[in-house]
């Protein structure tokens, strides 16, 4: 299936970004934070299980973590001793609000993906005039399952933004929801995305609360030649597997030459400013077929015609 990119024809600088397209075979992956709609990648998450159903849920959740890490599960009760004892350390606090910054928790998690915005169509008269610099720049048609990069899939358009149960996502899962749906509005658009990850590593990160304070208290009572084994027991139990973000998933990342197939020149690109771009384009490397865009006359259409 192509997947095209409207983009600005290409400048005289060496950082212009259509032609570092190009000249680096890279397209660029944006943080959401950066996207010109400030109600892109919104979901509504709701705490409203039970404490039973709060575990049952997160200790799914918890399995699902270790196999997106590569890892081996645990044994079955041990993963949902693991569960109950973070529940059983956060329900009510999540219940009040006061467990985490949440938002902000989740939009740095967001943030550290990049996501490239693609479109199903390259003679959308709406996209040609947002991206495409009023019909004077160009329009990249690409075999995406060749490109190398991360795979594309379809964005969902709707009124709502889709709600969803605090404990019942991991973090890949609630990026993949919220980065792939849109307000109805932009509908027009029908459009694809490419999401990053980021590379991420995984550090045992001692994480005290009210909680291990209490606990520790209690340890004060019994005899001191068991304290000690029993403090460092303790502490275990409050060690976590914190995520570690290494290498953001935004910035440029290379495509394989080949997988461009076709690029539509807009329809007020002059002619011989077409040739020029041809030019720069195949001294890079690149053999796409070309195409202008025309103006139909009886319609508000564009009719793409093979140069």
């Amino acid at each position: 299936m192509l997947l095209y990119k409207y983009r600005a024809p290409m400048g005289p600088k060496a950082d212009d970004n259509t032609r570092r397209t190009f000249t680096s075979s890279s397209l660029y992956y944006a943080k959401a934070s950066t996207f010109n709609d400030p109600f892109d990648a919104q979901v509504n998450i709701e705490a409203t299980s039970t404490h039973e159903e709060a575990i049952d849920r997160h200790w799914l959740t918890l399995r699902e973590r270790a196999r997106g890490r590569g890892d081996m599960p645990q044994p079955v009760q041990a993963t949902y001793t693991n569960a109950k004892f973070n529940i059983d350390r956060i329900y009510e606090k999540v219940k009040s609000g006061t467990h985490i910054d949440h938002d902000r928790y989740y939009k740095d998690m967001i943030d550290s993906l990049g996501i490239v915005s693609l479109a199903e169509d390259r003679d959308n008269l709406l996209m040609w005039a947002h991206y495409g610099s009023n019909h004077y720049g160009m329009c990249l048609g690409f075999d995406w399952d060749e490109t190398g990069l991360p795979p594309a899939k379809e964005v969902i358009y709707q009124n709502l933004y889709r709600t969803l149960e605090y404990y019942s996502h991991t973090e890949d899962q609630l990026a993949a929801i919220s980065l792939l749906q849109k307000s109805a509005d932009w509908a027009y658009e029908h459009e694809w995305r490419s999401v990053a990850k980021p590379k991420v590593e995984y550090i045992r990160s001692f994480l005290p609360d009210e909680h291990y304070e209490q606990e520790l208290s209690k340890l004060q009572l019994m005899p001191e030649h068991s304290r000690e084994y029993l403090k460092e027991k303790l502490k275990e139990d409050f060690t976590f597997l914190v995520r570690k973000v290494l290498v953001e998933g935004s910035g440029p990342k290379q495509f394989k030459q080949s997988s461009l197939k076709e690029i539509v020149f807009g329809m007020r690109m002059s002619r011989s400013d077409v040739e020029s771009q041809i030019k720069m384009i195949e001294a890079q490397g690149f053999k796409p077929k070309f195409f202008v865009a025309r103006k139909n006359p009886k319609r508000y259409q564009l009719d793409i015609q093979e140069l």
